[in-house]
């Protein structure tokens, strides 16, 4: 057993029931920093921050009493602490064992820091490239609008140069029914122009505020509408919420 302990990659310990380390391999000396002269027979606390201290010595004396075995046969991660008092991310199998009346515990402990640090690395390259695709969508979606607002206006404008020369011509051959409609017709398209800008910059405004539920959306949304075009709205959401 001992040739096998002292060969393993993972740090193999072993304690008592009542917490005292009773086994130490290379590979715990290697993660922890202590030597097996510094640790044997010293409590299991001297692995742990202080924090864990009390939870630790209550589940032991839990199991020794016969109580549930939380741990037991399970692989969890949990926080040990090296000499220096360093902290750091642990992998931990734990067993129990005995011999005869006197009952054991043996844990296969490995150092998951690279391990956390890559994934934080990879988590933080996920945001990054979430972020980037969010800029890359908010660019695209401001040169669309910039287009659309472009292409509108430039219409309204080639529009009212058209019919403003129509009028023109109008009055100069004293046709003064014909050019009140005109003129009538070109404030008709003025206005509409202006009530289509308007509701374009209040919806800009409005994608830009802070994340809403759906009824303040939708609120929102009414009143906006209602300062564009000049209709009262009335809301009444349901009472149970969505």
């Amino acid at each position: 057993y001992r040739t096998v302990s002292q060969s393993a990659s993972d740090a193999i310990i072993s304690s008592s029931h009542e917490g005292k380390i009773v086994g130490w391999n290379r590979s715990a000396e290697a993660i922890f920093g202590y030597s097996e002269a510094e640790v044997m027979d010293q409590s299991l606390t001297l692995l742990m921050p202080a924090r864990f201290h009390e939870p630790h010595c209550a589940g032991m004396a839990r199991v020794h009493g016969g109580g549930e075995k939380h741990l037991i046969g399970k692989t969890v991660e949990v926080q040990g602490r090296r000499k220096d008092g360093r902290e750091f991310p642990l992998e931990m199998s734990l067993s129990e064992w005995q011999v005869e009346e006197d009952q054991f515990f043996t844990a296969i402990i490995r150092d998951i820091t690279e391990r956390k640090l890559a994934d934080e690395a990879l988590r933080q390259s996920q945001i990054q490239i979430i972020q980037q695709q969010r800029d890359l969508a908010a660019a695209e979606e401001r040169e669309q609008m910039s287009r659309d607002l472009h292409d509108n206006i430039g219409q309204v404008i080639g529009y009212v140069n058209v019919q403003a020369q129509a009028a023109q011509e109008l009055l100069k051959e004293n046709q003064l029914g014909a050019l009140q409609e005109k003129l009538q017709q070109l404030v008709r398209e003025a206005q509409k122009a202006h009530a289509d800008l308007r509701h374009t910059i209040l919806g800009l405004r409005d994608a830009a505020a802070p994340q809403r539920n759906f009824y303040q959306a939708l609120q929102a949304y009414l009143n906006a509408f209602h300062q564009t075009w000049g209709i009262e709205t009335l809301f009444r959401p349901p009472r149970e919420e969505l």
